[in-house]
């Protein structure tokens, strides 16, 4: 029979596998018949679905064969019997199932958080068609190290579509931000793209009607996604209304994008055609502007079949120096695959993969961590059920019996697990996507992939949790449980457990100290940033002119105002740098490195506490005319002070601008901690003033706030108002590590409580077995403090050891997590001794409360069976 007219040959051999042999060949004969009259009615597919159906629906009591030589075991009443018995049996060790399935549930709660978040992560930008052979070309730039750039210069999408022969489609797009006005009334702050058609072509971004080459194929006119669609137009038609660009360029809808998926990293909404750029910012259009690399300006490609990305390189090698001779393998053009750029953090990815593999084997760790806990009270229970074990083998149970009924026993604490982990996950997944950014969900119904994980999960829970403790059950001698000679030879050993124990707190002391490292790395990277970040609020500037200048003499006229300055970005600039290189002292040759470019006015130091170490403040000024640098450019130039930089000729942007050297500041973090301190260079040009920095005082900020609005808005009423805090903006530029401290608090938190709860299982263990010995002790006349001793001591030790084995670990892990930061901590002793206070103390408010318990105890009752 062909492969496509015959049934699944998995779903035939488990039918074969599980059902009984006198009826095996009658149903066979049924299902096949089935099988053929649904291939002639409905074809292949739904044959094979329907085959596969009748198999799972047919997986009943009854109809299953015997698996252990006792045909009653797999009656409806022996399943009965065993799911009545495994209840009870929980019940009646109700405190020990509750600890069970708490532990369990931290565990799996974390699983399918973790699950979750990584699918999430997974799926970006899976959608598209052909992703295999699209790309993003990139650039490295060779300066004195190496820099990583996700743009490319202007004109290189123009020069590559025209010379390549590898390519099918190319597009540049220039992402920028812009005021829009909605037909002469609503306006809105904006990042609008402006997009060549074949982009559109390469992205599975489609229109509800239409095509994008026709679409955008005028200047002037613009396609816009059906939410913004709906936010600008309501349920009216869009096609063919007027949009106003900056209060200069009118623009027509000739199209609307279907809503992107939300697993996209390019969240634009609105599309310009990229020939109405020129009018926009023709800087971006210029055939020759090789010069200066802006971060707005992506090209993307699809390559055709059978071309690779080292073929693509190495056509590209050497195209910038054709256009810029003077930088000799300076810029060198990269493809970066689509699939890729969510993930690297070189190019601005959100999540690495090393992140994500981490949080896996997190997640597996706190898994097999819940398990050990589960084992550990299993294997202590047996001392409380060895009566129960050696009647029903006396009365015929065999290991196999034994041994599945306790599995059934664990898949019930599994299956109860389980469902309390979903409902924390659902309960918790608002703030867990708070923390990150995310849009994970649990709504009414459970997401697809969930269906398949969820059910893999439980069985791998049931089978790592009851294998080991089934098999000590069912092995148990008659003889020996009835006359209560049970010993640890009996269940497994004693080591066996240390050995679970040991392994949880080793897991609990590098979440420990990965804590301790990020927390201390967070504070030492925000102690010093080099200018103050509190209560300076930015602002734009709304225009370049005079009014610029009235409004700001306004605004420091007001109470709750303290200092106001105008700007192109604020110290620590992020995305908004300009890298630029430059001549020192007239020389004729540019330095090898580039320098930070920052425009603002004299007020800017004092606005943002920056310390003058040598010469003197900017004079007021609309061009450029001097400079202020910092100390790290003294240290890159060799010269022996920061006075001898005073006086001399700097000029950048192409030697376009010109000026001296006034000033020196101390050094301040321009980027973040992750790359070391630039070369900066501060210098006034009206021009670029893009913002306002106000810096606030007092304690309420809203009045102050509400009557700056007032102000703005009577000065630019044709533009939207916008601020946002300083503060604010530093903290995006440590969003990851906010991110990794987050989900490390947590899951230090859960691997610490399932490592407590694995400790009270021992405990509880330790205490049934020893109950006499310590009776003995009280009666000879031991003190509470020497039978807390006989506990504390062994794990006083398995905590030590655990240490042992975690501190070289943790270290190893933590410094390589600290060489992504320029500036970063010592990972002292004092790390790894505070990670063993804190084990110490949550491990010994554990063990005490089983001890004193036990220390408190009557005697006679322990000893009234003697």
């Amino acid at each position: 029979m062909n492969k496509n007219t015959s049934p699944p040959k998995s779903a035939l051999r488990f039918f074969r596998w599980y059902c009984h042999p006198d009826y095996q060949e009658d149903i066979e004969g049924d299902l096949m018949e089935r099988f053929a009259q649904r291939l002639g009615e409905h074809g292949t597919k739904a044959a094979r679905w329907g085959f596969l159906k009748d198999v799972i629906r047919l997986f009943r009591p009854g109809l299953i064969k015997p698996l252990f030589g006792n045909q009653k075991l797999n009656s409806f009443i022996m399943y009965k019997y065993h799911i009545k018995f495994a209840w009870r049996s929980l019940t009646r060790n109700l405190q020990f199932s509750i600890i069970n399935i708490l532990g369990l549930t931290l565990g799996l709660s974390c699983c399918i958080l973790i699950y979750s978040f990584v699918k999430y992560h997974s799926s970006f930008d899976d959608f598209h068609a052909d992703a295999d052979r699209v790309y993003r070309v990139v650039t490295e730039e060779h300066l004195e190290k190496t820099y990583y750039n996700s743009a490319v210069h202007n004109p290189f999408g123009k020069v590559f579509r025209e010379e390549s022969t590898y390519a099918e489609k190319v597009a540049r797009v220039c992402t920028l931000e812009g005021l829009i006005t909605v037909e002469e009334q609503d306006r809105y702050q904006e990042t609008i793209a402006f997009a060549e058609t074949e982009y559109f072509d390469i992205m599975n971004f489609p229109l509800v009607n239409g095509t994008t080459a026709k679409a955008l194929g005028q200047p002037n006119s613009v396609v816009l996604t059906e939410s913004l669609a709906k936010k600008y137009f309501g349920e009216l038609d869009p096609v063919s209304r007027t949009l106003e660009l900056d209060n200069r360029i009118l623009l027509t809808v000739t199209g609307v994008l279907k809503d992107k998926p939300q697993n996209s990293d390019f969240r634009t909404q609105l599309y310009i055609s990229y020939s109405t750029l020129a009018k926009y910012n023709d800087w971006y259009t210029k055939d020759d502007s090789w010069g200066g690399l802006s971060g707005n300006m992506k090209c993307f490609v699809r390559l055709k079949t059978g071309v690779s990305a080292a073929m693509v390189e190495e056509s590209v090698s050497g195209l910038h120096e054709r256009f810029r001779p003077d930088r000799q393998g300076m810029y060198v053009y990269k493809l970066q695959p689509l699939n890729d750029i969510h993930f690297s953090t070189l190019y601005g990815g959100v999540v690495s993969k090393r992140n994500l593999i981490v949080l896996v084997v997190i997640g597996l760790f706190l898994l097999i961590a819940a398990c050990f806990n589960f084992i550990n009270l299993a294997t202590a229970l047996v001392l409380k059920r060895s009566r129960e074990i050696g009647i029903s083998k006396v009365i015929g149970g065999t290991r196999s019996i034994l041994f599945w009924r306790f599995i059934i026993e664990t898949g019930l604490v599994t299956f109860a697990s389980i469902s309390l982990a979903l409902l924390v996950s659902w309960i918790s997944t608002p703030t867990i996507n708070s923390w990150l950014g995310n849009t994970l969900r649990f709504d009414n119904t459970l997401p697809a992939d969930l269906l398949f994980f969820l059910p893999a999960l439980f069985f791998l829970v049931v089978f790592i949790s009851g294998s080991y403790p089934g098999f000590v059950l069912a092995r148990l001698s008659p003889i020996t449980t009835l006359k209560d000679r049970l010993a640890q030879r009996n269940f497994g050993g004693f080591n066996i457990r240390r050995a679970l124990i040991v392994g949880q707190f080793v897991i609990s002391q590098q979440l420990i100290i990965g804590l301790i490292v990020i927390v201390n790395q967070m504070k030492f990277t925000q102690s010093d940033l080099g200018f103050t970040k509190d209560a300076i609020v930015m602002l734009p500037t709304g225009s370049k002119d005079e009014k610029m200048k009235t409004l700001k003499n306004e605004l420091l006229r007001l109470s709750g105002v303290e200092k106001v300055s105008a700007c192109l970005a604020p110290p620590a600039a992020g995305d908004n740098s300009w890298s630029l290189t430059f001549y020192y002292d007239n020389r004729n040759e540019p330095e090898g490195y580039d320098i930070q470019y920052k425009s603002a006015d004299e007020d800017y130091l004092a606005t943002f506490d920056i310390d003058l170490v040598a010469g003197r403040n900017l004079l007021p000024s609309d061009t450029v005319r001097e400079f202020l640098v910092n100390e790290t450019l003294v240290k890159k130039l060799n010269v022996n002070s920061p006075e001898e930089l005073i006086g001399k000729r700097l000029s950048i942007n192409g030697q376009l601008w010109k000026g001296t050297i006034v000033g020196v500041v101390r050094d301040f973090y321009d980027q973040s901690f992750h790359a070391e301190k630039n070369p900066v260079c501060i210098t006034t040009r009206l021009k670029n003033y893009w913002r306002y920095a106000i810096k606030l005082k007092g304690a309420d900020y809203r009045p102050t706030l509400a009557t700056i609005e007032s102000y703005w808005r009577r000065s630019y009423p044709d533009q939207v108002f916008s601020y946002d805090f300083l503060d604010d903006r530093v903290a995006r530029l440590y969003k990851t590590e906010n991110v990794i401290l987050n989900l490390v608090k947590v899951f230090t938190g859960m691997a610490v409580l399932i490592g407590c709860i694995g400790l009270f299982g021992l405990v509880s263990f330790m205490v049934t077995r020893k109950k006499k010995e310590v009776a003995i002790r009280k009666i000879l006349g031991a003190a509470i403090a020497n039978i807390l001793a006989v506990f504390s001591v062994e794990f006083l030790k398995l905590i030590l050891l655990s240490t042992i084995i975690a501190a070289p670990i943790g270290w190893w892990v933590m410094s390589r997590w600290l060489e992504g930061f320029a500036y970063r901590i010592d990972l002292g002793l004092w790390v790894f001794a505070l990670s063993l206070g804190i084990c110490l103390v949550l491990s010994m408010l554990t063990i005490g409360f089983q001890s004193v318990k036990a220390a408190v105890a009557n005697p006679v009752d322990s000893l009234k069976d003697e």
